[in-house]
């Protein structure tokens, strides 16, 4: 059977080759030195990185690494910036087609401050930056910048940082316009719940932090305040629903929608914890949900979420973590699928992201590519249990080799999905979201100290690892499917198929032949999928198709159906089927439609039955001394008279348009 090929973006004609299979990379970079702290951002399906890169056996001298990397895995420009001293670089946030801004910390003087840069897309130059020390009333003078947003509403930056005087921490949001003048500044009381390394924008309406669920307006004023209270969430706006997606780790994996985001009427309208079956990888089961530096983004074409968090083996096991991206149905939150990523280095991770940002997935179209970021390490890497249960890796250790840490990027499918086709299977549960403590919004008033130091470009010296696979093209295998007798005209169906070469399977139709209306459901884990049918009227058989749809890992779709003849064979005192009708002295617990040919009943005596799933022109009846007693012109619903055989065994020539078979009849 053909299959139905639809273009799901317009932007995929141009990704494909000449064999329809489109190229998927996976790139480690390594510049003989660590890198960590990065951030990832699609702008025209491209990958703009930005992170930290440190020189073996130290935790400074470190300098800014920022690149471009196009949708074939080509390396377009990079640039490495030394603004001071221990720079680490955290949030990136695109403007336009002109500009993209990161922000991150440095140290000088043995102060810790806040840098934002804004930064030129078409060949990574510097177009302006300011370093932040913000001298905070009550003696909060180290600041760390996490992630920064631009809003083109409000066209300003907003800058997400800890302050904190050495003993006490708090949460720092800074408005800065477009040429990094600051415009307000906010400190908020962080007894709410753990540090926040995420800032989004909710389109139009302002602010939205999810750690804290705490959502502001463009000014810093209150709008509302829902959601989970936890390290590490991540969250993503659909202006399409307005609706705010979130993810946080608190004990567990929790996944939240918040609904009328942009209103102050905002309530959380779905939240799920997600348990999983322990999976069975480097002969370990023992694994915990990880969400730290995870992140989420949207599909709009097929309505799912991609997540990416990681899961963590035990101490005995040496703490190995996988990074892991799970799709969910954006209506339901249910699971759809989860994948390990495989990567070129090692099984070890310190951390992982993914963008989440609407550029890549958004109204109006998805994207044509999604990317994941990894930071990777040897795994000669010694592990250590800090004081309080965390691990901690010392990529500084002298008796460790060069360049220790390096940098993963990973393009995957349309759905967030790799090449891997390593799957588990997870268990969502209702997880109520509650939120009792209020934040204090403080107005800074201080001076701030802005400067625009002069930069270094450093000389790159940079290795990169690649490795190459292939998109397979959108494939199903709609098998022959059978059915099982309950009752009068009712049937239970089982309907298997094959999902080839990573297709996902979006839903499926079954068009029942009786007038009645037509079932539809989604596949999420059910092979083959069953179904129940009460036949309508009193035919003696009806055309049953099924079609299967499903999208490729090269981003096409695609769908395939299967017809078959199904025919009523009816057990007692059932009525219709015309004159003709068939009846059974005995219960039928069988399968009714093989590849071969059903005789029913058998033995018989007086009528017959032929069940196939290939139409039947004629069949030749042979004594066991192969002498041919009758010949029949039929169709498959006719029913064929034997009351003149007399008792005994016969064979029955059955031909039809792709075969001849020959079956024994018995009369008794």
């Amino acid at each position: 059977m053909k299959a139905n090929l639809t273009n799901t973006t317009l932007l995929l004609i141009f990704l494909f080759i000449s064999n329809s299979v489109k190229s998927q990379f996976i790139k480690s970079f390594n510049t003989n030195k660590d890198h960590n702290h990065y951030g990832l951002k699609i702008i025209d399906d491209d990958a703009l990185m930005a992170g930290t890169v440190y020189p073996m056996n130290s935790l400074t001298n470190t300098d800014i690494h920022v690149q471009r990397v196009d949708k074939n895995g080509v390396l377009l420009w990079e640039k490495y910036i030394d603004i001071g001293s221990s720079e680490r670089c955290l949030g990136i946030s695109l403007v336009d087609e002109t500009a993209f801004a990161i922000s991150g910390t440095i140290k000088d003087k043995n102060i810790w401050k806040t840098f934002i840069m804004k930064i030129d897309p078409s060949n990574g130059n510097v177009l302006d930056y300011v370093i932040i020390n913000p001298n905070f009333q009550g003696g909060y003078n180290n600041q760390f910048g996490v992630d920064i947003v631009y809003s083109s509403h409000a066209n300003q930056f907003f800058l997400l940082g800890h302050i904190h005087n050495g003993v006490d921490e708090t949460l720092n949001i800074t408005a800065l316009d477009f040429n990094l003048n600051i415009v307000w500044s906010k400190r908020l009381d962080q007894s709410a719940g753990g540090r926040s390394h995420t800032i989004i924008e909710i389109e139009g309406a302002g602010l939205y932090l999810p750690n804290i669920g705490l959502a502001l307006d463009y000014t810093g004023a209150l709008l509302w305040q829902l959601g989970g209270v936890g390290n590490y969430a991540s969250a993503i706006y659909d202006p399409s629903t307005d609706k705010i997606f979130a993810l946080f780790e608190y004990a567990d994996f929790v996944v939240y929608e918040i609904s009328d985001a942009s209103l102050p009427s905002a309530f959380i309208s779905n939240s799920k914890l997600y348990d999983y079956n322990k999976p069975f990888i480097n002969n370990s089961t023992i694994y915990t949900f990880e969400g730290q530096t995870n992140g989420i983004t949207i599909d709009a074409q097929s309505n799912s979420l991609a997540i990416l968090v990681y899961i963590t083996e035990d101490a005995y096991r040496g703490y190995t973590q996988h990074p892991i991206i799970l799709t969910l149905d954006k209506s339901t939150l249910n699971p759809i699928s989860m994948q390990f990523i495989e990567t070129l280095k090692s099984k070890m991770f310190l951390s992982t992201m993914i963008n989440h940002d609407q550029g890549a997935f958004g109204p109006g179209g998805p994207g044509s590519v999604n990317y994941a970021l990894v930071n990777t390490h040897s795994n000669s890497l010694t592990p250590w249990l800090d004081g309080f249960g965390y691990v901690d890796y010392r990529a500084w250790n002298p008796t460790e080799p060069n360049a220790v840490f390096d940098v993963e990027l990973v393009q995957t499918d349309v759905l967030g999905k790799t090449y891997s086709s390593c799957e588990i299977d997870l268990t969502p549960q209702d997880y109520p979201i509650a939120l009792n403590v209020t934040l204090e919004i403080t107005s800074e008033s201080d001076n701030y100290n802005i400067i625009r130091p002069n930069y270094v470009l450093s000389t790159s010296n940079h290795e990169e690892i690649s490795d190459c696979f292939e998109f397979n093209p959108c494939s199903i295998d709609v098998e022959l499917f059978s059915t099982t007798y309950i009752d009068c005209f009712e049937k239970s169906f089982s309907f298997p198929f094959t999902s080839i070469g990573g297709t996902y399977i979006t839903g499926y139709t079954v068009d029942w032949g009786d007038g009645s209306p037509n079932s539809t459901g989604s596949v999420l884990g059910s092979y083959p999928i069953p179904e129940n049918h009460q036949f309508l009227g009193s035919k003696c058989s009806y055309e049953v198709c099924i079609t299967i749809s499903g999208i490729g890992m090269d981003g096409f779709t695609c769908s395939e159906t299967r017809c078959q003849t199904i025919f009523m064979l009816n057990y007692g005192s059932c009525p219709g089927c015309s004159n003709n009708r068939l009846k059974f002295n005995e219960e039928i617990n069988y399968t009714e439609n093989q590849l071969e040919t059903v005789i029913y009943p058998n033995p018989a005596s007086n009528t017959i039955m032929l069940i196939s799933s290939d139409k039947i022109n004629w069949v030749n009846f042979f004594s066991i001394n192969g002498k041919l007693i009758k010949q029949e012109f039929i169709g498959n619903d006719e029913i064929i008279d034997v009351t003149s055989f007399n008792s005994g065994i016969y064979i029955i020539e059955i031909h039809t348009d792709f075969k001849v078979e020959r079956k024994k009849l018995v009369i008794k």
